[in-house]
């Protein structure tokens, strides 16, 4: 899983066979069974969330068993795991809903813009439309996985139908972020080549359409992402001991991986350094810092040229390479320390509960960062005050498709000695951003 690691669950123990399960409570340790469903002597009052060992009544239940491996004080453990049942309702819960709706009312607003007006050139309007849709599916997915969940159980279950939702969307929501990022990478090359090397720029452009572009996005994210899920997880029947009686149950559990760490590294941990992070950010970071030296080198149709910066591109995306970096820092220390380091796997209830925060505090900075991208390109009515020079869009294409034209003819009238390089610095020639 690389974008939506809610729910980590527990690692196949030989001793427990599958469809059976066991009386303890998921604790991260190898020494202890990991197919089980809790049986508290209480039945009556409390039922079992794998997970994260949820009581519902802790006054009437008598658990026992729950923290065997990580510690002897029963009433600490509990209230650690109440400040966690809190901090889950809180901002895996509410937060996470509030920002889902801001983040879809937004991102359906930027595509209505976007198809109604002709603000953004068509190709990079494709592209802002389908990070629109990359979007507004993960928060969809965030929102299905844990915010729901959170907000009716307080904690998330791994049985049940939430087995089946797990499952399915949590590979998807990181299939949805991998998208995005290789959307605006795409996006940026394409700015970086159409400041630097734009008849390059414009040979590729016609090559390769923004569709195949889009698809092949798609293709690539999920051989990633969604390719290994069935090699990873599982659903296997399992039951729940309520007092005398048994409930059957669908359990979601990881497949028995004797080299698990290994396996980590190498199909998560390292393509996500080369696919998602910290490659691409830096790559965008650097064509984004590349692109605004670029158009700050040039002594041309100022007023042209500054209103076409700000109308959207460098800037913005250097904005949104920003959020890139911000939102996705935490979640590759936290990838390092849980997934390599094994960080809370074999430590004491307060290592393992902070392993708990840090997997929500880098899920939400990524809910965050899909919510609000819309923020950076969306034109909202108090700012769409257009220069007459550019109100109408017809004009504009005339006047892009004549500098393009004179672009072409001074390539074509070069001499031999005369470079592209030269070409490009020259004081007439002005390139869309």
């Amino acid at each position: 899983m690389h974008g939506c690691r809610r729910v980590r669950l527990p690692r196949p123990n030989s001793s427990v066979t599958d469809g059976q399960c066991d009386t303890r409570t998921h604790t991260r340790t190898h020494t202890l069974a990991a197919l089980y469903i809790v049986g508290y002597r209480s039945a009556d009052h409390c039922r079992s969330i794998f997970a994260r060992a949820e009581c519902l009544n802790w006054d009437s239940c008598e658990c026992v068993d729950q923290w065997t491996g990580l510690t002897a004080n029963r009433q600490y453990s509990m209230t650690a795991v109440k400040t966690m049942y809190a901090f889950s309702f809180r901002y895996n819960g509410v937060l996470t809903s509030i920002l889902v709706a801001l983040g879809l009312v937004g991102s359906l607003l930027l595509l209505k813009q976007i198809h109604s007006s002709h603000v953004f050139s068509k190709r990079l309007a494709i592209h802002l439309g389908m990070i629109c849709i990359w979007d507004s599916l993960y928060l969809l997915a965030c929102l299905a996985t844990y915010g729901v969940p959170s907000l009716l159980y307080g904690m998330i279950p791994v049985y049940g139908v939430m087995a089946y939702i797990l499952f399915l969307l949590q590979p998807f929501a990181s299939f949805c972020v991998s998208c995005t990022i290789w959307q605006v990478f795409a996006i940026t090359l394409e700015r970086y080549l159409a400041v630097s090397k734009p008849l390059e720029q414009r040979a590729l452009t016609a090559r390769f359409s923004a569709g195949w572009l889009c698809a092949t996005i798609a293709a690539g994210a999920f051989v990633l992402n969604l390719l290994p899920v069935p090699f990873e997880r599982q659903l296997v029947p399992c039951f729940e001991i309520v007092g005398s009686h048994l409930r059957n149950h669908t359990l979601l559990k990881p497949f028995d991986d004797s080299n698990s760490r290994l396996y980590r590294f190498v199909v998560h941990f390292f393509p996500d350094l080369i696919f998602r992070a910290p490659l691409p950010i830096i790559f965008i970071g650097t064509m984004t810092v590349r692109t605004i030296h670029a158009c700050n080198q040039r002594n041309v149709g100022s007023a042209h040229l500054t209103l076409q910066i700000n109308r959207n591109i460098p800037l913005r995306l250097y904005l949104l390479n920003f959020k890139f970096i911000l939102c996705n820092t935490l979640y590759m220390f936290n990838t390092i320390l849980l997934e390599l380091l094994g960080y809370g796997e074999k430590g004491l209830i307060d290592r393992y509960m902070n392993s708990f925060y840090l997997t929500d505090a880098s899920n939400m900075l990524l809910v965050l960062h899909s919510a609000t991208n819309w923020l950076l390109f969306y034109k909202f009515p108090m700012m769409s005050r257009v220069s007459p020079s550019i109100a109408n869009p017809a004009e504009e294409k005339a006047s892009n498709y004549a500098l393009a034209q004179e672009l072409t003819e001074s390539a074509l009238k070069a001499p031999e000695g005369c470079s592209m390089t030269s070409l490009r610095r020259s004081p007439r020639v002005v390139h869309k951003l």
